[in-house]
């Protein structure tokens, strides 16, 4: 199938299927689910599984004790050629609440409204912070506290959660001040907050949604 083809017959499908697709996208984000809320992220779980198995998917549940459980998913298993592996995650990184305060809205045409998206996981948000936080080994308010004391600007240069980790301990072992780092992960996260805002024409009410 030419690629001209395979996008017109995609785009047909979508536009046919528009309101049960934004249906699941509506159930699947007004599920609580942050990273240490299991229930909520095997509650995403149950409903994926379900949609999976309804379009001919074979799946298997993998049980965790600590966080959500894993979910697998098979395919077409006895097709030719070389097999295609997705991989995904259920969780995000808001904290219990945030729903309540941002709820999932369409317009009358069926659009998502006030939608912008973190394509960097954890940056640019709590999340983040608290695990900087733990790679400092202070407590959150102590971070708070700590910040404020700052003298040299320092640059955090990434905003992958992992990445910033890394580049936290590096400056820890090159003996830059505590306080230094601090300013720089709140300067981060504060680009970071600003540039999706901007991204929405500076409208006062704003949704960050999961990737999965």
């Amino acid at each position: 199938m030419e690629d001209r083809e395979l996008i017109v017959k995609t785009s047909a499908y979508i536009d046919r299927h528009r309101d049960e697709m934004l249906s699941l996208w509506e159930k699947i984000v007004s599920i609580e689910s942050g990273t240490s809320d299991k229930e909520g992220v095997d509650r995403v779980g149950a409903v994926l599984k379900d949609e999976l198995e309804s379009a001919g998917v074979e799946t298997a549940v993998i049980p965790m004790e600590r966080f959500g459980n894993l979910l697998t998913g098979v395919w077409n298993k006895e097709a030719a050629g070389q097999p295609i592996v997705l991989i995904g995650h259920m969780d995000t990184v808001f904290a219990k609440g945030t729903l309540e305060k941002n709820p999932f809205r369409i317009d009358e045409n069926g659009n998502v409204v006030n939608f912008v998206m973190n394509d960097k996981c954890a940056a640019g948000t709590g999340r983040f912070l608290d695990m900087m936080a733990k790679t400092l080994e202070l407590t959150l308010p102590e971070m708070s506290e700590l910040g404020l004391q700052w003298k040299n600007e320092v640059t955090i240069s990434s905003m992958c959660t992992v990445f910033a980790e890394s580049e936290v301990v590096s400056l820890v072992a090159d003996n830059t001040a505590p306080e230094d780092i601090i300013h720089g992960l709140n300067a981060s996260v504060a680009g970071k907050t600003s540039s999706l805002v901007k991204r929405l024409g500076g409208e006062p009410a704003y949704l960050s949604l999961i990737h999965i």
